[in-house]
């Protein structure tokens, strides 16, 4: 599924750093004939590579355990329950999915995350039977190329009217929007630097962004981590 945002409507996003779930999924373009057209015919222009952590040797030391963080949402996170010893595993690319640049349409290009299947990149953790990371929401974050740069939008699925009132105007504050279920946290060579909720940020290389289940003392490529996530998002530029 090929899926567009005009201009105007990342640009708002970027000025005023509202994300209304609602209203930007009423403004996306699906499978236009142009868009897919001019695809055949021209190069994309980004590549982002979808991973996921995979351990070396099975092991029986791990546990999953839940963190509340509000009333809204709960961090899961897997352990290592018998030994101090960090696991280790690897990153493994599951999936690539390409970006084009569309100023002459003045639209966005984007890639879709999340647990809906019609999503570019699903958090799958095993296909047969299907099991997916339920640290990720269905419809997770967006990821966009504008202006020769890469976007990336963590907006969820989780919005609620205060004390259940129903309201006719989308702007009233009784109706709270609370951004993805655990957020997208992103890293620098493999440190924490920030989360996001409901946000757009300008991502940039070699920031890499990680959702889902947390692992907990770990060791990736022989270097140990404290934490890292179970699925992760990397880029380049083609």
């Amino acid at each position: 599924m090929d899926i567009t945002l005009p201009f105007i409507h990342l640009e708002k996003i970027i000025e005023t750093q509202v994300v209304d779930r609602k209203l930007l999924n009423e403004h996306l373009n699906v499978d236009d004939p142009e868009i897919i057209l001019f695809k055949k015919k021209e190069p994309p222009r980004v590549k982002v590579t979808f991973s996921r952590m995979e351990p070396k040797e099975p092991s029986d030391e791990v546990e999953v355990v839940s963190f509340p963080v509000n009333n809204d949402s709960r961090v899961e996170m897997v352990i290592n329950s018998k030994s101090g010893k960090p696991l280790q595993y690897h990153l493994t690319p599951i999936k690539s999915c390409f970006l084009w640049d569309l100023h002459q349409f003045k639209k966005v290009d984007l890639l879709r995350c999340g647990r809906f299947k019609h999503n570019d990149f699903l958090p799958l953790i095993r296909e047969n039977p299907l099991e997916m990371d339920l640290g990720v929401s269905r419809e997770h974050s967006l990821i966009g190329f504008y202006n020769s740069k890469i976007y990336y939008i963590d907006y969820g699925t989780s919005t609620r009217y205060a004390k259940s009132q129903e309201v006719s105007n989308p702007a009233q504050t009784n109706l709270t929007h609370f951004g993805s279920k655990n957020g997208s946290w992103l890293y620098q060579d493999y440190i924490i630097t920030d989360c996001i909720k409901n946000m757009c940020v300008l991502w940039e290389i070699p920031t890499v962004v990680g959702i889902g289940t947390f692992f907990y003392n770990v060791s990736i490529n022989d270097k140990k981590l404290k934490l890292f996530h179970h699925f992760s998002f990397s880029y380049e530029m083609l």
